[in-house]
C-alpha cells in the first residue's frame, strides 16, 4: 500500500513540474530586449546659455517597432560641463500609417510631456534614421 501511494506522489510532483514548465515557456518566450542603436555627442553655442554640449543615445526594442532616445544637455560653466537638463522621446509604431510620439523634459522651461501623431508609412527605424534624427540635430 505505501509503495502505490509513493508511485502516485511521484507522479503528481513529475505533473507538476511539466505543467510549471509549459506555463513559464510563453512568459520567458515574450521578453523584450533594448539594444543601442546610436549615440552621439555634438556642440553647439547658445545665444542665451553660451557654450553648449549635447548627447544622445537611442535604443531599438525587439519584437516592438518602437525607439526611445535619452538625450541630455549640458551648459559649461567654469570650464566644465555640467547637466542641465534632460530630455526622452518616444517613436512608437501605432498602425500602419500613424506613429506615436512622446516627448518628455525635465527643463524648467518646457512644457514637460507632450504627445503627437505623425501620419506616415515609415517604420520606426526608417523613421528615426530620415526624419527624426536630421531634424533633431538640425534645430542645436
Amino acid at each position: 500500500m505505501v509503495k502505490k501511494w509513493g508511485f502516485v506522489a511521484l507522479f503528481a510532483i513529475l505533473f507538476m513540474v511539466c505543467a510549471t514548465i509549459q506555463l513559464a515557456e510563453p512568459v520567458s518566450a515574450a521578453k523584450v530586449y533594448q539594444y543601442k542603436v546610436d549615440q552621439g555627442t555634438k556642440y553647439f553655442y547658445s545665444g542665451q546659455s553660451g557654450p553648449m554640449k549635447f548627447t544622445w543615445k537611442t535604443y531599438a526594442y525587439s519584437n516592438t517597432n518602437r525607439r526611445k532616445v535619452y538625450k541630455t544637455f549640458y551648459v559649461k560653466l567654469g570650464g566644465k560641463y555640467v547637466v542641465s537638463w534632460h530630455e526622452i522621446a518616444t517613436l512608437q509604431k501605432v498602425s500602419k500609417t500613424r506613429m506615436k510620439i512622446s516627448e518628455y523634459s525635465d527643463s524648467e522651461l518646457g512644457p514637460g510631456t507632450t504627445v503627437s501623431y505623425k501620419k506616415t508609412g515609415l517604420t520606426t527605424r526608417k523613421y528615426y534614421w530620415n526624419r527624426y534624427r536630421p531634424t533633431m540635430l538640425k534645430n542645436l
